[in-house]
């Protein structure tokens, strides 16, 4: 599946099976971004998430969100879905310089983030 170099988000394919699948993919990734995170230092998964609940992931994750330190968690019906995701190798894509720029809001304490190649960052 061919995905955007940065974040991983995965792009229709012409004459595509079920092109839902990735569409809704897209809408879940994007919801994310949109609606910001409850929490910017969780290491492990919550024991019971809710779907749409989003994370950014702290700097020794654990479970399901091992080697995805500071990615964006979302919980969707079918499981967690990353902040980057995969590149079109399907190779996961970590949290460096090429996101530099992405940002999100964290519900918690009502600030803006922005990731600066290195570290998430008040804006």
């Amino acid at each position: 599946m061919t995905t955007t170099p940065d974040i991983g988000l995965p792009l229709l394919e012409a004459q595509q099976q079920q092109p839902n699948v990735t569409h809704n993919q897209i809408v879940y990734q994007l919801s994310a971004l949109m609606n910001g995170v409850i929490n910017m230092t969780t290491n492990s998964p919550p024991g019971s998430p809710t779907e749409g609940d989003s994370y950014v992931i702290g700097s020794t994750p654990t479970g399901a969100w091992a080697g995805k330190a500071y990615c964006i968690a979302t919980y969707t019906s079918g499981g967690w879905m990353f902040i980057p995701d995969r590149n079109s190798a399907g190779t996961p894509l970590t949290m460096g310089a090429r996101q530099e720029g992405l940002r999100t809001y964290n519900r918690f304490d009502n600030t803006q983030y922005a990731w600066d190649g290195a570290a998430w960052i008040a804006i």
